[in-house]
């Protein structure tokens, strides 16, 4: 009895490591930089909707900007949420989405809160 007990623990050990361990091992997922001012506006909103996330770059005032936009919330880290963001492209400004962290306003919502993005 004793043997098998022990033998199921290290089995177990060795399960819980391997879980442990894995995320770990999984390569970071590569995400696209683009040039927004070299694209027009539905070439910029087509690259973030078909990838989900990408980098988009330009220059203000001969400063490089750059920021992470999104297709929607679900590639925000939790807390966020994507909102309406304004991005300048060859075209003149295009409207995408960036994730935004949420306050929360205890005076209206479900369950008495309500999320600020």
């Amino acid at each position: 009895m004793k043997r098998h007990l022990l033998s199921f623990c290290v089995a177990v050990s060795l399960v819980l490591s391997t879980l442990a361990i894995a995320p770990m091992t999984q390569e970071a997922q590569a995400i696209s930089r683009y040039t927004s001012t070299a694209m027009s506006c539905g070439s910029v909103k087509s690259v973030v909707r078909n990838e989900g996330a990408v980098i988009l770059r330009w220059s203000k005032s001969g400063q490089p900007m750059y920021g992470r936009f999104v297709a929607s919330s679900g590639y925000c880290d939790p807390g966020e949420r994507a909102v309406p963001a304004s991005v300048p492209s060859a075209g003149g400004q295009c409207t995408v989405k960036k994730c935004k962290r949420c306050d929360f306003d205890r005076r209206k919502g479900m369950l008495g809160f309500r999320p600020f993005c």
